[in-house]
């Protein structure tokens, strides 16, 4: 029993008869009867009662009428399904996205995909950076996005196996307790030089806030004296809003303590964090994928025409 012999004799039950079948088909009436003969032959069970006004079911055919019409119904939509899916408008994803880009811009990319594509289902998951690439290299995610101070070293350490692309500026902002409520904007960095600092403990092998900052005090020529490690930027603000220290960190993050800290803009001019697209470079990249992926580079059509591109 195929495909065919099915969509022949529903078309013939729905008909009324070979001949009224034959014209809506279209097909040659000999060849349905030879595809009925050879279908009652193979369940060996009649399934037509042929007369002279045409054919009605039998109790047999009228089973295999209603579960022929099911089976019709689901190829139809699963190959809808699958041509969906090859145009890149149905789909999951496992995004693993840096919580300092998803706070900024997520919310503003997963809207976005929605409107494009609304059968396409992301599943979200925020590890830390170095986590965001193992990922994406094993194949567990289709996607990351980390944050980086210097994306041509992150191609030079892993471009060999990831490709990246550039998306956005995340601007840097000075951090500082509430007992800062009095000091300028812009802020000079010598003013804090003897202020405990609280730095995100990014592994020496991705360039991150860290490296940032280290380089900005080797630009000042001064090192703090006191350092405070934390795992992330996001979790030094409840050590910032009590006294403990200040820090350097992307505009959005600082925002999320509300009027706990104080922000201020830097006299010295602080290079900004770049979000970055991370994906693996030997995988072949999903419909769904390429969906998303092109959703986020449009919603960051005119940061990326500033952002400069690497090479990997």
């Amino acid at each position: 029993m195929d495909l065919r012999q099915l969509e022949y004799f529903c078309a013939i039950v729905e008909a009324g008869s070979l001949s009224a079948a034959a014209r809506r088909i279209p097909v040659a009436q000999p060849t349905l009867t030879v595809a009925m003969r050879n279908l009652e032959r193979e369940v060996r069970t009649p399934l037509l009662i042929r007369a002279a006004p045409g054919v009605t079911p039998t109790e047999a055919g009228r089973y295999l009428h209603e579960e022929a019409r099911r089976i019709l119904r689901e190829v139809a939509n699963a190959t809808t399904h699958l041509h969906e899916m090859a145009r890149g408008a149905i789909g999951d994803i496992n995004l693993s996205a840096g919580q300092v880009y998803s706070w900024g811009h997520l919310a503003t990319v997963l809207n976005a995909v929605t409107v494009a594509a609304p059968d396409i289902h992301v599943r979200l998951s925020d590890p830390p950076p170095l986590e965001i690439l193992r990922r994406v290299g094993v194949g567990d995610d289709d996607l990351g996005i980390v944050t980086t101070s210097d994306p041509g070293r992150l191609a030079e350490l892993y471009g060999d196996r990831l490709e990246f692309r550039p998306l956005c500026e995340l601007p840097i902002v000075a951090v500082l307790p509430p007992a800062f409520s009095d000091a300028p904007d812009p802020i000079g960095l010598d003013e804090l030089r003897d202020q405990p600092w609280i730095v995100p403990a990014t592994p020496p092998s991705f360039p991150g806030m860290a490296s940032l900052m280290e380089r900005m005090w080797s630009s000042r020529g001064w090192t703090p004296r006191v350092i405070r490690k934390v795992s992330a930027s996001e979790t030094s603000l409840p050590m910032i809003a009590g006294g403990l220290g200040v820090a350097l960190m992307p505009n959005q993050i600082g925002s999320l303590a509300g009027r706990s800290v104080e922000l201020r803009r830097t006299v010295e001019t602080v290079p900004a964090l770049i979000a970055v697209a991370v994906w693996q470079r030997e995988r072949a990249m999903t419909p769904a994928t390429r969906t998303f992926l092109r959703v986020l580079t449009e919603v960051h059509r005119d940061d990326v025409a500033r952002v400069p591109q690497v090479r990997t």
